[in-house]
């Protein structure tokens, strides 16, 4: 235990029926599953009273039952087949674009769209998700045989806890450099609104702040090497004690900040690292996941009623109640979609290879680079005749910047990528168990999920894969002079 790599996978407890814990999927019958629930779906969008709240709620079901046929079809032969990127997809699809449908919440805002635009929505996700299955497929057969376990060392206890206090320096420098090291300061904007922090509402430190801003990334990380140290040790010990007020009090400052989709990013690779890392899967481990997983859709659900107004204005009495959401709230992805697809390209034009610089280039600040063009590239607000406050974002989805870029064409290319990265991705659990691969996918699965709501999260939280493989990089360089003298 004294040096940074000394657990090998073959030292894990797993159990031969768990070592190769990615089976095989079945992208034919989950390409016709989404096909046919496409189609289902625009047939199902009335030709008139389509913005009466619930007329979209049977639309919004069969593509949701079409998206969600490839994964059942799967976890009905083998649950394991649950975790695979792929699957992990369709479901990002279903809650970053559907939920607010089948709830029957959006209707309402499409009174000023077309029937057709509507169906054209519906078309575009189809159109993605299958595609997502043919990238999946061709990644299948262009990267041929299955991938070669590696021999390397896995990840030790001592690793995961130097990892795990790096972390949460790194990933906490932005809160206690702009508060000068204050203690004080820092607890007090815990409990203040959302846009009332130092780092939020002051200047920061001149130089610097964008440079923060990535290295809280780090602080992702904190909550999935926890879980990954426990698994391990398969006890609670001094370092996973150490440890745990620290990723405690990182989920602190994102719920905080109020990003819902940080906080889930983190819990969701947390839950999928401990899961991963079960030596033997059983129903009341799946039971866990979904019950953890309900309660952190209840726990983003309180942030977002409250993100606005502060803990100590909440609950201290003067300040009037925040609004109240009837149904789980997400993104209006869809709403927004669909005006996209009314406006562009009929009133604007589509923002081409304007939108994927955007894209690639967003780590990088507007101060070194000003001419660094928007991805949406319209005003899709006031398009529509929708005013909002000076912090207003609005997203659409990564199927509706796709098709903001270049129409149905993006949209297939965009698909076929993120298929082929989840297959890729999905590779890492067909070797054998070991805390290196399982926490590499569920970070990667949890980014790649993430990536869904915005093309632009494919960037940002790319940082979090890249910081976890510098973390493996830098371990190993420290480890290595010690491995050639043993």
């Amino acid at each position: 235990m004294s040096s940074l790599y000394p657990t090998s996978a073959a030292t894990l407890p797993y159990d031969t029926a768990n070592r190769q814990g990615s089976p095989r999927v079945r992208p034919a019958w989950a390409l016709l599953g989404v096909v046919a629930g496409a189609v289902f779906a625009v047939l199902l969008v009335p030709d008139g009273g389509h913005y009466v709240p619930g007329a979209l709620m049977p639309a919004g079901l069969a593509l949701g039952v079409g998206l969600m046929f490839g994964p059942i079809l799967s976890g009905m032969r083998d649950p394991g087949t649950a975790f695979r990127a792929e699957h992990v997809l369709m479901f990002g699809l279903l809650y970053w674009i559907l939920i607010d449908v089948i709830q029957g919440s959006v209707s309402y805002r499409l009174w000023d769209v077309s029937p057709e635009t509507v169906q054209l929505a519906f078309f575009y996700t189809g159109l993605f998700a299958a595609f997502l299955w043919i990238g999946s497929a061709l990644a299948s057969l262009m990267v041929s045989g299955p991938p070669v376990p590696r021999s390397g060392p896995d990840l030790g206890v001592r690793f995961l806890f130097v990892a795990g206090l790096a972390c949460f320096v790194l990933g906490f420098a932005q809160a206690a450099l702009t508060c000068r090291l204050s203690v004080g300061c820092v607890v007090d904007a815990l409990f203040r609104p959302r846009f009332e922090v130092p780092w939020f509402s002051g200047p920061g430190i001149k130089g610097l702040n964008q440079v923060l801003l990535h290295l809280k990334y780090f602080g992702y990380l904190i909550p999935a090497i926890l879980v990954a140290l426990v698994s391990l040790e398969r006890r609670i010990s001094w370092r996973s004690v150490v440890l745990f007020p620290l990723a405690i009090a990182f989920m602190l400052l994102l719920l905080r900040d109020g990003g819902r989709k940080e906080l889930g990013t983190v819990i969701g690779a947390a839950l999928l690292t401990w899961i991963l890392l079960r030596p033997r899967r059983e129903l009341r481990h799946y039971a866990f996941v979904v019950a953890a997983v309900a309660g952190l859709l209840m726990l983003m659900q309180v942030m977002v009623t409250w993100r606005e107004v502060g803990v100590t204005r909440a609950f201290g009495g003067d300040q009037p109640a925040p609004k109240v959401y009837r149904r789980l709230a997400i993104d209006w992805s869809f709403d927004w979609m669909a005006h996209a697809i009314e406006v562009v390209p009929q009133r604007a034009p589509h923002v081409g290879w304007n939108g994927i610089v955007y894209v690639l280039g967003y780590p990088i600040p507007r101060s070194v680079w000003p001419s660094k063009p928007p991805l949406h590239g319209i005003d899709l607000p006031r398009h529509i005749g929708r005013e909002y406050g000076p912090r207003f974002s609005w997203n659409c989805s990564t199927v509706c910047d796709l098709y903001l870029i270049g129409g149905s064409p993006a949209v297939a290319i965009g698909g076929i990528l993120y298929g082929f990265l989840a297959n890729l991705a999905s590779r890492l659990l067909f070797r054998p168990p070991s805390v290196r691969s399982r926490l590499l996918y569920a970070v990667v699965a949890m980014v790649l999920f993430l990536a869904l709501r915005t093309l632009i999260e494919f960037m940002v939280q790319g940082i979090t894969v890249a910081a976890l493989l510098g973390l493996f990089m830098f371990g190993s360089m420290l480890s290595r002079p010690r491995r050639i003298q043993a």
